[in-house]
């Protein structure tokens, strides 16, 4: 959902709901009309002026049926007022499950404008307290499995020639 807009799609969820931080409408930008039914102008706007900042995940819980939010937060180079663009990840009942689902989506947003920098860091970051050393733990796990197979790869290959 970008900015304070509800338009009814169940993927795109409004970041002003997110924290106290993002539901003051007079830091939104106000450079267009963002309930508009035409997103043209809002797309157009975007496409300009959007400058991403950061991610953020809101969450309470990363349990079964929980709400889980993955904004994108920039900022309006004209006016400077607050942009946001999120999804909703629907969290599975096994963590995971969610977890890859939060991954892909979060690499995808921040690879688009971080085309180079690593981006594990920055996932471990997106949760809070606990959930950081198990979002940790979940991708020691994905990397490790990662360099096995990789290795294993390079073994079945050696004994083939």
């Amino acid at each position: 959902m970008l900015g304070a807009q509800t338009d009814g799609r169940k993927q795109e969820e409004a970041c002003t709901t997110m924290s106290d931080k993002y539901k003051n409408k007079e830091t939104l930008c106000q450079c267009v009309d963002w309930s508009g039914e035409d997103g043209t102008d809002f797309i157009d706007h975007l496409l300009q002026n959007y400058e991403f900042d950061h991610l953020l995940l809101d969450y309470s819980t990363l349990d079964k049926d929980s709400e889980i939010r993955l904004c994108q937060i920039g900022h309006c180079s004209k006016c400077g007022g607050q942009i946001c663009i999120g999804t909703e990840i629907h969290a599975c009942e096994l963590l995971d499950d969610t977890l890859p689902r939060i991954y892909a989506e979060a690499s995808k947003r921040w690879r688009w404008h971080h085309e180079d920098e690593a981006f594990d860091d920055v996932f471990i970051q997106l949760f809070r307290g606990r959930d950081q050393q198990v979002a940790k733990l979940w991708l020691d796990l994905v990397r490790a499995k990662a360099a096995a197979m990789k290795s294993g790869e390079v073994n079945a290959y050696a004994d083939e020639q």
